[in-house]
């Protein structure tokens, strides 16, 4: 029997001195699911600043659930001693549920945030194309994001959502009061810092600076933005001369540190200097927050902002629930039917195989038939072994029992490579 496995820690079990330790980021994901691909029949990783979550189908929970653990941490090189207290383990319905709650932001920082639907989408076609996402979890993760178009359109759970942007204008804003006299210097040009750079626009920041390692996109970025785009060698002296830093970059080490942080204050005259480092792994050092008159943010200080959004929102979640009842429902029974499905596509794909083979055979030996003679008997041997199908096909679908399965499979001398196929 099949199972849907997950193992993962999220910003509810870790803090992100864990969680950056564990994280994936965009290029290592094809070797990640490569290596999972080795003794998980399906695999999707879903890595963002608030989650890393592992998905796989298994026969075997025990077996695959210590193989992802010993995975996870090898692949990052820490020890499974230092991730286990953090880490959670759902299998089948729950697993089901939890992946339905993060599409639909309710397992979000800020319920209901409407870019994890995204980097949901962006997993999975990851998975798709390093060939680890197959017919469960394909049809999971169809699921999935349906449930997160559903949540949004047929309940209020995201309108007017505090997005992670939003709650990063609202901090700057108590550290700094009003923004049309400061200044931004967004450094990195992914999409958590261009989001963070267009709420501070949209509150009136007075200027926006965008530096990056490769300048053509920060000039793309800034152009966007209504802002400047500036080299990122200049990086310790544009600090000198904001008021806020977003950085937001995918880098594997720190960008900024604490020395040239010091140099930049120095040159403040004392006034305040925010960063809000919104980056999985962090971009600045720690140590940057014991430094006077600065105040530094994490994605984790986000929290406390978003509790109120989130007991505004309690009424909203509970129909985004009654959604999510309903098509666990509908998955689980697809789900029991999977084994007799993946059977029946085993067994057309081998008569297929066999259809053709003797068909070019016979074709090859008789050389003189006309294109619409050929034509004719492609035509009659398809309709043959659809016919032929039929009924045992019919009979698995109908009121097949595991036995049935098992028999077919010996019968036709199906692979079982073929059948999970």
């Amino acid at each position: 029997m099949q199972h849907v496995l997950l193992i993962g820690l999220n910003h509810n079990t870790a803090p992100i001195e864990v969680r950056e330790t564990v994280s994936f980021s965009k290029d290592q994901l094809p070797t990640a699911l490569s290596q999972l691909n080795e003794f998980a029949k399906e695999a999707v990783i879903v890595s963002t600043c608030n989650r890393t979550e592992i998905y796989t189908v298994t026969d075997d929970i025990t077996e695959t659930s210590n193989l992802v653990r010993s995975f996870l941490a090898e692949f990052h090189d820490v020890s499974r001693g230092e991730i286990s207290p953090y880490l959670y383990e759902l299998t089948d319905t729950e697993a089901v549920r939890h992946v339905l709650n993060v599409t639909s932001g309710m397992d979000s920082l800020v319920l209901g945030e409407p870019q994890i639907l995204g980097q949901v989408r962006d997993a999975y076609t990851a998975a798709v194309e390093a060939r680890s996402a197959r017919i469960g979890l394909s049809k999971l993760f169809h699921k999935a994001l349906r449930v997160g178009k559903r949540a949004r359109r047929e309940t209020d759970i995201g309108r007017h959502a505090m997005s992670v942007s939003y709650v990063c204008v609202e901090l700057v804003r108590k550290e700094l009061g009003e923004l049309r006299d400061h200044s931004a210097l967004l450094v990195g040009v992914g999409d958590a810092g261009k989001l963070a750079c267009q709420a501070l626009a949209k509150a009136g920041i007075g200027q926006i600076n965008v530096t990056n390692r490769t300048y053509e996109r920060a000039q793309d970025l800034a152009d966007k933005l209504g802002g400047v785009a500036l080299p990122f060698e200049q990086l310790n002296e544009a600090m000198s001369q904001a008021s806020i830093i977003i950085t937001a970059t995918g880098s594997s080490s720190h960008v900024i540190n604490a020395a040239s942080v010091r140099e930049a204050v120095e040159q403040r005259d004392g006034e305040p200097l925010v960063l809000m480092d919104i980056a999985v792994p962090r971009d600045v050092e720690p140590e940057v927050g014991s430094i006077p008159s600065v105040s530094l943010f994490d994605i984790d200080d986000l929290k406390a902002v978003s509790i109120s959004n989130r007991e505004q929102r309690e009424a909203e979640a509970e129909k985004v629930e009654e959604i999510i009842d309903v098509e666990i429902s509908e998955f689980s029974g697809w789900w029991a039917s999977l084994p007799a499905e993946t059977t029946i596509a085993a067994l057309h794909g081998q008569a297929e195989d066999l259809r053709q083979r003797e068909l070019a055979r016979f074709l090859r030996a008789e050389n003189r038939l006309t294109d619409q003679q050929q034509i004719i008997l492609e035509e009659m041997s398809r309709s043959l072994v659809k016919k032929l199908l039929h009924y045992p096909c019919a009979s698995l679908r109908g009121d097949g029992q595991p036995t049935d399965v098992d028999t077919v499979g010996r019968l036709f001398k199906l692979a079982s490579s073929d059948v999970e196929r």
